[in-house]
Order: C-alpha cells, then sequence, then structure tokens
C-alpha cells in the first residue's frame, strides 16, 4: 500500500471520530453548570465585580452573590483545594482591576485531603471558561476538550441532561437553586431518619500526611493577596450537629491552629466562623456539611453584615 493510500484511508476513518468527539464537546457545553454560568458574569461584569468567591463545595453551596452588596464573582467548586484557589486568584486578579476582597474555605476538610494533582480535571474547565492555566505547563489543545477529561462524570451528564431530561436551576451568579441531590429533603428534614442514615464512612478520609503540601499552598494565597492589597476572609461554614460529633479532634485543632497562625500573621485576613451558629435549623441544609439555598441565604447575608464590620 502507498503512503498516499494509507494516508487517505486513516483520513476515511478519523474524520467520522473526529465529529463524534465535537460533538459530544459540544453537548457536554451546552449543558448549564455554575463555571460556565459564572464566565458570562465574569465577561460582562469584569470590571465591577468586588469580591471572589474561592473554596471547595462548602462555599459553593454556602454563598449566593445575589445578596452581597458588592459585585462578586464565584470561583468555587467541589473538591476544589488551596492550589487550585492559588491560580484562580492569581489569574482572574488580572481580569478583575476593581477586586478588593477573597473569600477562601477554611473548613474542617480542607487542609488533610488530597490536593489538586497538576492534572485535575476541572483545569480544563477554568482553562476554557477564565482563561486560568493551573496545568503548570504550557496548555494544549486537548485541555480544553472537557469530556475527555473526566468522560465518567460527563457521560452521566449526558444522560441526566439529554435523556432523562434532568435540569438545574442557576441565577446569573452560576449558583444553583435547584437540582441538588438534597439528601435532608428525600428525608424529609427527620433528625431521626436522618441519624439512621449518616455514615461517617462515606466522607474521605483525612491524611494527616496532605498537611504540609495544602497548607503551603494555603499561605500562597494569603501572600499574594497581602503584595496585591487584597482583602481575604477565611470562612467556616455551618456543619450540622451530627457531622461535628464525627470529627476528628486532632484534624480540627491542626486546621485551628494554621487559622489562628495566619490571623496573627496577616493584617489583612479575617475570620467568619459559622461552623456552630444556632441561626441553622435542618431545614437549612442540604446534608450534614452542606446548606440548601435557603440556608446559603442565611449565610450570604451573614457574611455580607460582616463585609460591612470592616
Amino acid at each position: 500500500m502507498t503512503w498516499k493510500k494509507f494516508s487517505y484511508r486513516a483520513l476515511l476513518f478519523l474524520l467520522p471520530v473526529v465529529a463524534v468527539i465535537a460533538v459530544i464537546e459540544a453537548a457536554v457545553r451546552y449543558i448549564p453548570n455554575s463555571i460556565n454560568i459564572s464566565s458570562e458574569q465574569l465577561e460582562k461584569q469584569a470590571n465591577t465585580i468586588e469580591i471572589l468567591v474561592l473554596g471547595s463545595s462548602q462555599n459553593k453551596r454556602a454563598i449566593n452573590p445575589e445578596h452581597l452588596s458588592q459585585p462578586a464573582l464565584t470561583a468555587a467548586g467541589t473538591r476544589q483545594g488551596h492550589k487550585t484557589d492559588y491560580y484562580l486568584v492569581k489569574d482572574l486578579h488580572q481580569q478583575l482591576p476593581n477586586l478588593k476582597r477573597v473569600v477562601i474555605g477554611a473548613t474542617y476538610r480542607h487542609f488533610e485531603s488530597r490536593p489538586n494533582s497538576n492534572n485535575f480535571w476541572k483545569y480544563r474547565s477554568h482553562l476554557l471558561y477564565y482563561n486560568v492555566n493551573a496545568f503548570e505547563r504550557p496548555v494544549y489543545f486537548k485541555d480544553k476538550l472537557l469530556f475527555l477529561g473526566n468522560t465518567s462524570f460527563y457521560s452521566d451528564q449526558l444522560t441526566s441532561y439529554y435523556l432523562n431530561n434532568e435540569r438545574s436551576v442557576y441565577n446569573v451568579y452560576g449558583f444553583q437553586m435547584e437540582g441538588q441531590k438534597d439528601k435532608f429533603a428525600q428525608l424529609g428534614y427527620d433528625k431521626k431518619a436522618i441519624l439512621k442514615t449518616y455514615n461517617p464512612n462515606n466522607y474521605p478520609d483525612l491524611n494527616r500526611a496532605y498537611l504540609d503540601v495544602t497548607t503551603e499552598w494555603f499561605y500562597k494565597v494569603l501572600d499574594y493577596c497581602q503584595e496585591n492589597n487584597l482583602e481575604v476572609i477565611l470562612t467556616q461554614t455551618p456543619t450540622y450537629q451530627l457531622y461535628r460529633e464525627h470529627q476528628d479532634i486532632h484534624a480540627l485543632y491542626r486546621r485551628d491552629s494554621i487559622v489562628k497562625a495566619a490571623l496573627a500573621t496577616y493584617s489583612n485576613v479575617r475570620l467568619l466562623n459559622e461552623e456552630e451558629s444556632t441561626s441553622y435549623k435542618t431545614t437549612h441544609y442540604l446534608n450534614e456539611n452542606h446548606l440548601n439555598p435557603s440556608g446559603a441565604e442565611i449565610f450570604t447575608k451573614r457574611l455580607n453584615e460582616f463585609l460591612k464590620e470592616d
């Protein structure tokens, strides 16, 4: 077989594959989510945004920018660690000329959970929608292909959205108002049922070995904010009493020691601690350590008042 014939046949084989991938990629990008919606806000309001919300799913579920007095962009995300926070604040700051404050999570699980790797699959979304490169290397074309970054997750998303017609509702800030997996609501907010179904083993184990790495990235975030005159608000979001009862007191002590040291070292850092607040009832939670939209309204309004106390 000549090289010309081989190339022709290879092209005939690859074209349908590329076409299928392109269709799947387009279908994935069409599904609304917190990142692609907040990126629209970034594009339209970059010059007015004063608050950047970072952190993991606790902040993502607890902070609804529509209840803040100052324009805010939420770039918090599930399983998002301080390494990812660092690259987001560093690169997004260049796009937000009026940025004044950064909100960062400092929850119980933050410092001893597995750090985001150099190829964390959500970095593709950050690159595509926020123009943030957290790969710590030059980017390639494939880095903007969302589906290939996590085929299992996006396959489930495609099935839910297109085949099962399941729809999530977001506001203009990318905050999810409906469509969450609301465990407490499914149990009718029945405290006995919640107690019966609670299993602390459902949460990934904390690992003391991660502490040094995550703390180093935490301080990188704080250093960057200090150097650029950005106020930092550390948040400890509300947790259900049952969840608190099963916390590792040693991991909690280590977290508290890190936060205490940060408050003593950086004059631009403050702490909003609502972990044990009695303002949140069972009906304000999605599950043991996440708020639902009604709980988020309470927390965000508390954050708004806290910001005014400065």
